[in-house]
């Protein structure tokens, strides 16, 4: 607390052993600390899943938003130099910002001021009271008590509301005509009997299990498979996995039941004894014959 001052001093001869042939030199130096920054506070329910922005509850390995203020003190994703000299790593701490859950450190994606994105760790707890805490520039934040389950499933969307889906076979995306007003052609609805692929997160562990804090190096099938309900009726999931490119994305293959009608129709996963959410704003996807 307070300054701190360094007494030295030193003493410099000859070796000649004459009288006045050395000296002694002395210095002092004193540090005063840096005057802290604002003590980073995350939002009385603001920890979310980032795939759908709702607040259900986190799992292991889960794309997480923290919402708050003096999170940090710049504004920026992760970038390749944050992943280690492998290039494998997933960095725990971006611009002196870092994020805890249950004492254990998760791997920061995102960080604004605002805003963290992160990729919850491996932790086999489960219950309520488990904290999350946010640490800027030495600064820890006060604790937030979150449940943690074995799964936390959720689709990402393209606007929190209409999954973020693509063609399986030609990657062409998947939604509601004029989806994007500004790229009124870069959607179109999907057809009963489509492949359709979807991403997600929070969805529970993979046969081999990934290791903790890497960047996913191949495909990981998940154990088991969830099941997918496209409106009222099962949908059949060919592929459901970790794939590589990315960091704990999921990645489903599914096929949008035959006798599925028009419209928006809602769609959601069963894992682990957690169902995704499906309210009224989320998640839905556009058929049409």
């Amino acid at each position: 607390m307070g300054d701190v001052t360094f007494y030295v001093s030193a003493n410099a001869g000859n070796g000649t052993d004459q009288v006045n042939q050395g000296h002694i030199y002395t210095k002092t130096l004193t540090l005063s600390p840096q005057a802290a920054g604002p003590k980073p506070a995350i939002t009385s329910g603001g920890i979310v899943n980032n795939a759908t922005g709702l607040v259900s509850g986190i799992a292991p390995n889960t794309y997480i938003s923290i919402f708050g203020s003096n999170l940090s003190g710049s504004n920026r994703g992760w970038a390749g130099s944050d992943f280690g000299s492998n290039g494998t790593t997933l960095p725990t701490s971006l611009d002196g910002t870092s994020v805890t859950v249950n004492g254990k450190p998760a791997y920061v994606e995102y960080i604004s001021p605002t805003q963290i994105n992160a990729i919850t760790p491996t932790d086999t707890a489960a219950g309520s009271g488990i904290n999350i805490v946010v640490t800027t520039n030495g600064q820890a934040s006060d604790p937030i008590a979150v449940t943690l389950n074995k799964t936390a499933p959720g689709f990402f969307t393209f606007d929190g509301k209409y999954v973020a889906a693509a063609d399986a076979v030609k990657g062409t995306f998947i939604g509601k005509t004029g989806l994007f007003p500004t790229a009124p052609d870069l959607t179109a609805p999907a057809k009963p009997g489509q492949i359709i692929t979807l991403y997600g997160t929070g969805f529970g562990p993979t046969n081999p299990v990934i290791p903790d804090g890497q960047v996913t190096d191949k495909v990981y099938n998940l154990n088991p498979a969830p099941v997918i309900n496209i409106g009222n009726a099962p949908a059949s999931v060919g592929f459901a996995a970790l794939t590589p490119g990315f960091a704990q994305v999921y990645q489903f293959n599914v096929t949008i039941p035959a006798n599925a009608p028009d419209g928006d129709l809602q769609i959601f996963a069963l894992t682990g004894g957690v169902t995704s959410p499906n309210t009224s704003t989320c998640c839905f996807i556009t058929v049409k014959k």
